[in-house]
């Protein structure tokens, strides 16, 4: 009797709470992938034309000497962040071959530290 009560009530909700629930998200999830394919869909090929008409208006447009200074400003960046990642990984590859074990630790972390900060100032 007891069981019977109690799947009673689990069928009186599902029923009456979750079926409906289930209705009206499939209902919404239903909106945003119309909404999607209206409004979204159409326009996500369109970043490889755009992106062939600046580079091209860019080459037309531009001056020699402002793509050699963009060149170079692009360089520098590149440059400035290969040398730091370099130089802490450089630092912590000698403290790992010279230091005694308790430093070994310190060493990887100050190597893995400077791969970060240097995928972080390529990036």
């Amino acid at each position: 009797m007891k069981w019977n009560t109690i799947f009673k009530k689990l069928e009186n909700f599902r029923t009456s709470r979750l079926v409906p629930l289930a209705n009206r998200l499939q209902k919404q999830v239903s909106d945003i992938w119309d909404i999607y394919k209206q409004y979204i869909k159409p326009f996500e090929k369109m970043d490889d034309d755009y992106r062939k008409r600046l580079n091209a208006i860019y080459k037309d447009r531009t001056s020699g000497q402002d793509k050699w200074n963009n060149f170079w400003d692009s360089y520098e960046s590149i440059r400035w962040a290969f040398i730091k990642g370099f130089a802490v990984a450089f630092a912590g590859a000698f403290l790992l071959a010279l230091a005694p074990g308790w430093l070994v630790v310190g060493g990887l972390a100050v190597l893995a530290v400077g791969c970060v900060v240097m995928v972080e100032d390529i990036g």
